[in-house]
């Protein structure tokens, strides 16, 4: 198995005290917004199974990242794993890269609060075991919203298109009707956006 190569870090923002919910006993704002985040740097974002972060000081204690999003303006080559967290003060957190074979590379980040945040030098995991297949992960039973851009005949209105979606899916739709006109024999054309 070839090894992967990934990062650790942390963006940062702070919160104005006046926005800044209380922690769980009620006495400290949390005013560090904070999300880290663990990048494999690689075409393929499916080599790393999943990435735990555990942190004993927050509740729940562990959070569990599973599907990899492209970072932002990385070209398509660095994939993330991360957790968005507020706290009042700096924490330290347990990170375990799992990959397909197995395999656990486990590292201790403390979050970095300054401006920016921080990134970590270049890590190297390797797998030792065979690649298993990626399971489904069980979604979380929480609302979700998407966006479509559909384009229609001119004899089809967004609301039949959005009762269809309703009918046939089930949830609530809401139509925004654009109408764009083309240039020489193309006709009007309706699009529905934001379903």
């Amino acid at each position: 198995m070839s090894p992967i190569n990934f990062v650790i870090g942390n963006t940062y923002t702070q919160l104005n005290k006046r926005y800044a919910k209380l922690d769980r006993t009620g006495t400290q704002k949390r005013i560090h917004d904070w999300t880290l985040y663990v990048d494999v740097l690689a075409n393929d974002g499916d080599l790393v199974k999943k990435v735990e972060f555990n942190m004993s000081a927050l509740t729940p204690s562990k959070y569990v990242s599973n599907c990899p999003i492209k970072a932002p303006g990385s070209n398509g080559n660095r994939w993330r794993f991360q957790t968005r967290q507020q706290t009042y003060g700096p924490v330290t957190v347990k990170i375990a890269v799992i990959g397909r074979g197995g395999t656990v590379f486990r590292k201790d980040y403390r979050v970095v609060l300054m401006p920016g945040g921080s990134e970590s030098n270049m890590y190297t995991f390797q797998e030792y075991h065979p690649n298993a297949p990626l399971t489904p992960v069980k979604m979380a039973n929480v609302d979700f919203g998407i966006e479509l851009e559909l384009s229609t005949s001119e004899y089809v209105e967004p609301a039949d298109v959005a009762n269809s979606i309703m009918t046939n899916a089930g949830g609530s739709v809401d139509v925004r009707d654009m109408t764009h006109n083309y240039v020489a024999a193309r006709a009007t054309s309706r699009s529905v956006g934001r379903l």
